[in-house]
């Protein structure tokens, strides 16, 4: 779904003093984006003097998007998120063929072939000063939450299982609690500190 510059103005919310605007429908979208590379999508005098560090919007995703349509009589078509991956798959090798390096990245040309590159990610999408419509990545939020969470519920899990040896349910009967080795049981309250 693209916005024009109309409706982004009408719903637009300021974020401090800046010029950055915030996109309407959420706070957060499933969208696809690129690294800016300013030899592939080139720079004016209006462009905002910061672009080169942002992702750029390439399209917001809506739940219909993610469905494949089998009743479609040309599966090649980029309605399939799928075939649209490959196709931007694609473009990004011949890309990477006949490129200058990125001003700020080194390992660019690496990075825009990856499998994660294409994939959608969860972002908060913003129109900068310049007018250029950019997405900044929260999926990795995301996933760094859910390692954490993953570390902490595998310790839960060994510590029920000492709570479940008899040796230690003995000592909780006499003692009133349970050994040390056991007896803090993990949970989302400090999961992050660490």
């Amino acid at each position: 779904m693209a916005y024009t510059t109309q409706q982004l103005t009408t719903h637009h919310s300021s974020l401090n003093h800046t010029n950055i605007l915030v996109m309407p429908p959420s706070a957060t979208n499933l969208v696809i984006c690129e690294l800016f590379n300013q030899h592939v999508h080139g720079v004016t005098d209006e462009s905002s003097k910061d672009i080169a560090s942002h992702y750029l919007l390439d399209e917001i995703l809506t739940p219909s998007d993610l469905v494949y349509d089998y009743t479609d009589p040309d599966p090649e078509n980029l309605d399939n998120l799928a075939n649209y991956t490959k196709f931007r798959k694609s473009r990004c090798r011949s890309i990477a063929k006949y490129q200058k390096p990125h001003q700020h990245i080194r390992n660019y040309n690496q990075l825009i072939l990856r499998d994660e590159y294409h994939q959608p990610q969860i972002a908060t999408c913003l129109v900068l000063s310049g007018g250029e419509h950019v997405a900044i990545i929260k999926t990795l939020w995301i996933k760094w939450i859910q390692r954490k969470w993953r570390h902490v519920f595998n310790r839960r899990k060994q510590v029920i299982q000492e709570r479940c040896r008899a040796s230690n349910i003995c000592h909780k009967e006499r003692t009133g609690n349970w050994p040390p080795q056991c007896r803090t049981l993990p949970s989302l309250k400090g999961m992050l500190h660490n």
